[in-house]
């Protein structure tokens, strides 16, 4: 009987010591994985960024699942998002384009793992998150705070680019009042994220719809102008979504050029905005090339 004792206490104590580990590795690692978080997006070459960011996700991964944590999970959804809508995110797809089938399944893939890595961190701060909130209990989101913003972007955007990317769904296309759920509480929480990143999401929510189908133009314009206040100048996140989005659709020609090349003259600086802008500046380019296969 002191036998078995003995062994339980071992066990127990190997267990709360492991935990204490995973604990203090977390606590000790969070400021370096910030820093490299900010070296990386203040990064203005592509290329380099384009082969830096899968080893950064798999130390991340490594570290979440050694000691899984909100930290690390909601880093993950942002650098899954980032990786597939920098690399693999080049809708409208050209079904001819042989290439275009591989792109789509990474694309889909890569957000997928950021959907869920979303999840994980909301899970990790708030018990039972996943399971109200896919069951439809909206009021779960009353109880996120501010501190939780990253991993509640993330997971909304995955969300939101699962949806846009698969607009035949309709499963998917029935989860867009979550997604509106999710966005309304970001704006509520911190509007000034990302300089208002939340907006684009909501300029893509009501803007690459017609208004049969839900869109919004009044909306649109009412959220593209008040995010260009929290852009200050700084980020292009919001005139790519018009540009991608909006413009293509309401097939307004003077307004993608108009927005294109708002988007072409802007100078890239070294702050937190760097390496998003470059890919946006990349991927604008790319729209260019194709205008006339939409208007």
């Amino acid at each position: 009987m002191k036998r078995y004792k003995f062994i339980s206490l071992l066990m127990v104590s190997m267990l709360v010591y492991s935990c204490s580990i995973g604990q203090i590795l977390t606590k000790i690692t969070e400021k370096p994985i910030k820093n490299v978080q900010l070296g990386f997006l203040r990064e203005t070459n592509v290329e380099f960024g384009k082969d830096a960011l899968p080893g950064i996700i798999k130390f991340a991964e490594g570290m979440n699942e050694y000691h899984p944590n909100a930290f690390y999970a909601a880093k993950l959804g942002f650098l899954y998002s980032a990786y597939s809508f920098a690399f693999f995110d080049k809708s409208p797809f050209d079904d001819l384009d042989e290439s275009s089938f591989e792109l789509q399944k990474n694309m889909l893939d890569f957000y997928d793992r950021a959907y869920r890595y979303g999840l994980q961190s909301m899970d990790l701060s708030i018990n039972h998150f996943s399971q109200k909130l896919l069951s439809g209990d909206l009021s779960v989101l009353r109880a996120v705070k501010k501190d939780q913003i990253e991993g509640l972007y993330w997971l909304t955007f995955s969300w939101a680019m699962r949806i846009l990317n698969q607009t035949n769904d309709p499963r998917l296309a029935s989860e867009l009042s979550t997604v509106k759920a999710l966005i309304d509480t970001a704006y509520e929480l911190d509007p000034s994220y990302m300089n208002g990143a939340v907006f684009a999401m909501y300029v893509a929510f009501y803007g690459a719809r017609t208004p049969t189908l839900g869109g919004d133009p009044e909306k649109t314009k009412q959220y593209y102008k008040e995010g260009e206040t929290y852009a200050k100048g700084k980020s292009l996140i919001l005139d790519y979504v018009y540009l991608r989005y909006v413009s293509t659709l309401e097939r307004n020609a003077s307004g993608f050029d108009e927005t294109y090349k708002k988007i072409e003259d802007f100078k890239i600086n070294d702050d937190d905005n760097a390496f998003i802008n470059a890919i946006i500046k990349q991927k604008a380019k790319e729209l260019n090339q194709r205008k006339d296969s939409f208007f």
